[in-house]
């Protein structure tokens, strides 16, 4: 052939046998990762405490979800431009529009940490959206896609449904591929919270959870002989926050989503604390520096 810049027949076998070298590596490479992860070994190292305001983008930690789609129930594709800093006053807001792309009717955002962490404390300040159909979350996630451990679904949740904003609904999720266990736990507030922003989070540890509302103990699992927590052991997660509609298959569940204009949640910060003895904010307090 003329003109293909790819050179001579021996420069071809070369690049050749460079080629199968290296992807021999590479598919040695990849399986020690996967044979790791099916073994439930996490090869990462978890990432400690911290504080962040939110009031920019800190490309460091964090990274926005950007031209992907999750498939069913989300009824979304995910834009970067969908998640906002205000660049002074320490708030972020993630975004729903009815802007079509990748084959989906809306358009969202999702802010999500670029490492993993275990146990520990973790705590968001944020006002979420009133509307039927649209979830609002803060939440750690790890899954077939992540290298945080074994490949598996493991998920600790914190989720207002649109619907009905003066509740919180609380879920975690175990190696839980398939979707099976049923975790779910509500809890009405006494506020609606999509009317101002307040505290929420959960601390993670070895044999259970605890969720937390303005820095008051609101709920509580311990592990069980038939159902158990994640365990970091088996896989560290990320630390995410998202706002997206339903389609039709979770209206049951968050409610029927009819678009009704941009609609956004607002987060004033977030921190990760890694001590044991790790506590949560009041209201009106300023978040606490991370311990070491």
């Amino acid at each position: 052939m003329q003109g293909t810049g790819f050179g001579d027949r021996s420069t071809l076998v070369s690049r050749a046998i460079v080629a199968t070298v290296v992807g021999g590596l590479i598919v040695a490479v990849y399986s020690e990762a996967l044979a790791a992860r099916r073994g439930n070994t996490p090869i990462v190292v978890p990432l400690g405490s911290f504080l962040d305001q939110l009031g920019t983008y800190d490309t460091q930690r964090w990274m926005k979800a950007d031209r992907w789609t999750n498939g069913s129930p989300f009824d979304n594709a995910w834009r970067a431009d969908h998640v906002v800093h205000d660049g002074s006053g320490g708030l972020m807001t993630i975004r729903l529009s009815n802007r079509a792309y990748l084959g989906q009717p809306y358009s969202s955002g999702e802010y999500r940490t670029r490492g993993f962490h275990g146990y520990g404390c973790y705590e968001a300040r944020f006002k979420p959206v009133r509307q039927a159909g649209v979830v609002t979350s803060f939440f750690t996630f790890a899954g077939p896609y992540d290298n945080g451990g074994n490949g598996k679904h493991n998920e600790i949740d914190i989720e207002f449904l649109g619907k009905d904003t003066s509740s919180v609904q609380f879920n975690f999720w175990t190696n839980d591929d398939a979707y099976g266990s049923h975790n779910e736990r509500t809890l009405q507030l006494g506020f609606d919270a999509a009317d101002a922003a307040h505290n929420y989070g959960f601390r993670w540890f070895d044999g259970g959870l605890e969720w937390y509302v303005d820095g008051n103990l609101v709920d509580a699992f311990t592990d069980t002989d038939v159902v158990r927590t994640p365990k970091p052991s088996e896989s560290y997660q990320k630390i995410m926050m998202n706002v997206w509609p339903v389609d039709a298959t979770a209206a049951g569940w968050a409610g029927t989503f009819a678009y009704e204009g941009v609609r956004t949640a607002q987060y004033e910060w977030v921190r990760y604390d890694a001590n044991p003895r790790c506590g949560f904010t009041d209201p009106g307090e300023a978040p606490a520096i991370a311990s070491p």
